[in-house]
């Protein structure tokens, strides 16, 4: 019979597959940008050297080029991220999430402001998890009530309701409303369903992989015309 395995060479054999997993995540970021740096020194040298015979056109698709590549690179950024969460170790940290949300509110306050949009949320209680995994989650859903407004002033509203051995919180908005045929596709990296201009496509994926790692789920209840509620559940 094989005899147990240490508890210590559990933890070794865990540190060395997370060692393993950010010197993945280093070498994608490197290998991906390494033709992006040449084709931004390409496009720069040509912008250089034949600046004073471009015309606007000309100038405008180099700037259009440019825009691209720093595009790329952000979005090299967010698969970065997302390949790094699970690194992240479990956790039994006790996490109080009004304090959480009122400090992403106050975070958005600036752009909110700028909009006339309101951001508020009702008493939340206590959940384990990782504060900064947990903030991104109601960052990033709080920045889509802005990002992608109805007809008024963009509304959030942050609000959670107790469910079979959970708690289930919710970030409704009154904007536009999502179609029933993009609800899952949005929540796929680089998907693209609530507007091809904005954003990465990678801010829904990654929150979905976090609140998965705390052992919930993340889902959306919407229809257009009528707002959204995006919602996640986490164990209590």
């Amino acid at each position: 019979m094989t005899p147990p395995s240490h508890p210590r060479d559990a933890d070794q054999e865990v540190a060395r597959l997370l060692a393993e997993q950010d010197l993945l995540a280093r070498s994608v970021s490197h290998d991906l940008r390494q033709p992006l740096h040449v084709i931004s020194g390409y496009v720069e040298l040509i912008a250089f050297k034949y600046r004073d015979t471009l015309d606007p056109k000309g100038q405008q698709l180099i700037h259009k080029a440019l825009a691209g590549v720093e595009r790329m690179n952000t979005m090299i950024d967010a698969v970065v991220g997302l390949m790094r969460i699970d690194t992240q170790a479990p956790w039994q940290q006790s996490i109080d999430t009004t304090a959480l949300v009122d400090d992403v509110i106050a975070q958005l306050q600036p752009q909110a402001q700028a909009l006339g949009a309101t951001l508020e949320r009702r008493m939340l209680p206590p959940v384990p998890g990782q504060p900064l995994l947990l903030a991104q989650v109601f960052e990033q859903l709080l920045a889509n009530v802005l990002r992608f407004p109805g007809e008024g002033p963009p509304h959030g509203l942050v609000a959670a309701r107790p469910v079979d051995q959970g708690v289930r919180f919710e970030v409704r908005d009154q904007g536009a409303g999502i179609d029933a045929r993009l609800h899952k596709s949005i929540f796929e990296p680089f998907g693209r369903g609530l507007d091809s201009r904005a954003g990465t496509g990678m801010g829904l994926a990654i929150s979905r992989k976090i609140v998965e790692l705390h052992g919930g789920q993340l889902g959306l209840d919407s229809k257009p015309g009528q707002g959204s509620t995006f919602w996640f559940t986490l164990p209590s």
